[in-house]
């Protein structure tokens, strides 16, 4: 059989495993002995760790840390006290991965409710989303163009990538941090935000050198009577160099980092008191690589002398056109949660949603924040009020401005607030990293037979009238005139591929 079509493979980007699945937090928690009776529970906080993940045929399980934080009061209501609890995590989940396909997790709280059942015990309910995404390069074969005489095709040119190579690996960080001079000794840490963004990726030939910085927002008390409080801001930098095969300087990338555990205590420091906070934290890296390169797709056929019936299917093609991270700032302003307040004692923000979308060449995103305060009123008590807010960002410029999807991930590195009047101004600092997917789809001819049993009936003319309407395509024109798109053009001295106007064709035997 004639071959009518050259076909071309190229490879492209398989997602194996793209789920997203519920899991729940559950439990029944006995306060530790030396904590306070609690009276009045003020936030519960929950931190997943995701520690290891592995395949095993289709099947992916997770394992990991939830850490329970339960911020309360006792009977005097003027402290913040802390328990803090564990529940593992640990579910499974199905895809066509393997040992060798790289996998990106990521887990976020949906909600969490915690109530006192009695003072020495607390029920935690909550639920979390793991999302999941395994992706590996896939070949795939394409008719690019007429490998027949006198057949027409019709093609488009896109681009499309594919996972080049990977790597990942842990590294531990440790640290002694001291406190700034003007902070008085911790006698409690309270807890609060650990969080690592990567700032910098450097490709060298089968190495890469990835930096970044973790940042830590903490929260202690110098006096459990008194029920003073402060915040400690920390950035520990890390890096890591990183064996990974077929990498080059130049090459799209994108980077990753998540803590698969970390711990703060209080430790002594040379004056002999709780001046200095011991950090160590577990950190996973990823790099992924991407190859882009150009297809060709026949998106309709013809021949002039023979009926033809195509094999036309829906084909649709993702490809990585581009990555950046960015640092930016946001300010807003609230009201505050109640009047004749006597102290902020903190206040964080958690993102809850990222939207992004291109606009005009540029990155914009829109972050839904909830945002937290933990108060002190005019009597003393302590508080605790959240509100949603949102926050809109522009970000790096595109550089071709095309249409693509946004996947991006925002992370609060830094935080401060001023009471002004009855408003709060906060000032926000966020890391964003962020993906820009362009996304095609099309109606792919995959094989084409031709019906030379029925030839078309011969025509005697050189060249006969076509009345053409506006909006007609030079190419629809050719095919239902059994000719060639070239000599209509040609013909007709056409500059453009679809008509204008109304207008009166030389239509050529071909």
């Amino acid at each position: 059989m004639e071959q009518l079509l050259h076909k071309q493979t190229v490879s492209v980007t398989q997602t194996v495993l793209n789920t997203a699945e519920e899991y729940v937090i559950s439990g029944d928690y006995i306060l530790p002995e030396y904590c306070p009776d609690v009276a009045v529970v003020l936030k519960c906080l929950v931190t997943p760790h995701i520690q290891s993940r592995r395949w095993s045929g289709d099947a992916l399980t997770l394992d990991g840390m939830a850490v329970i934080r339960v911020l309360y009061l006792d009977e005097e209501r003027r402290c913040v006290r802390v328990a803090e609890f564990t529940q593992p995590i640990n579910c499974t989940m199905r895809g066509q991965g393997g040992d060798t396909v790289p996998v990106r997790v990521s887990v976020t709280q949906d909600y969490v409710n915690c109530r006192a059942v009695s003072p020495r015990r607390v029920e935690v309910r909550g639920g979390l989303t793991v999302r999941v995404v395994a992706q590996c390069a896939a070949p795939l074969e394409l008719p690019c163009a007429a490998a027949a005489q006198r057949l027409y095709t019709k093609s488009v040119s896109r681009t499309v990538s594919a996972p080049l190579t990977s790597g990942e690996k842990i590294i531990a960080v440790n640290e002694t941090l001291v406190f700034d001079s003007s902070l008085p000794p911790a006698e409690q840490l309270l807890g609060g935000d650990c969080a690592a963004v990567v700032s910098e990726v450097k490709l060298l030939t089968d190495k890469a050198i990835i930096k970044g910085q973790i940042h830590l927002h903490q929260l202690y008390t110098d006096d459990s009577v008194a029920g003073t409080t402060y915040v400690l801001e920390q950035s520990v930098p890390f890096s890591a160099i990183m064996d990974v095969d077929g990498v080059r300087d130049g090459m799209l990338h994108t980077a990753h980092v998540c803590v698969l555990s970390d711990t703060e205590e209080c430790v002594v420091g040379e004056n002999g008191q709780n001046t200095a906070l011991g950090f160590s934290a577990k950190l996973l890296i990823q790099l992924y690589t991407y190859e882009r390169v150009s297809a060709e797709l026949v998106l309709d056929a013809y021949h002039p002398a023979y009926p033809v019936t195509l094999d036309a299917q829906p084909l649709s093609l993702h490809s990585l056109c581009g990555a950046f991270r960015q640092t930016v700032t946001a300010q807003k302003s609230i009201p505050l949660p109640c009047e004749g307040l006597q102290e902020l004692l903190d206040v964080w923000v958690t993102p809850m949603q990222t939207v992004g979308r291109v606009d005009g060449g540029r990155v914009e995103l829109d972050v839904a924040l909830l945002v937290s305060l933990l108060v002190r009123d005019a009597d003393g008590i302590i508080a605790y009020y959240e509100r949603p807010e949102d926050v809109h960002l522009d970000c790096a410029q595109v550089t071709d401005g095309g249409p693509c999807e946004v996947l991006a991930t925002v992370t609060p590195v830094g935080v401060s607030y001023a009471a002004m009047g009855d408003k709060l101004d906060l000032r926000l600092t966020l890391a964003v990293a962020a993906e820009l997917w362009e996304s095609a789809q099309d109606q792919v001819v995959r094989d084409i037979t031709l019906h030379q049993d029925s030839p078309y009936p011969s025509e005697s003319a050189v060249l006969r009238l076509y009345y053409a309407d506006a909006g007609e395509s030079v190419w629809d024109i050719a095919r239902r005139c059994h000719t060639s798109p070239d000599a209509v053009r040609e013909e007709n001295d056409l500059r453009d591929e679809v008509l204008l106007a109304k207008t009166v064709l030389l239509i050529p035997a071909n």
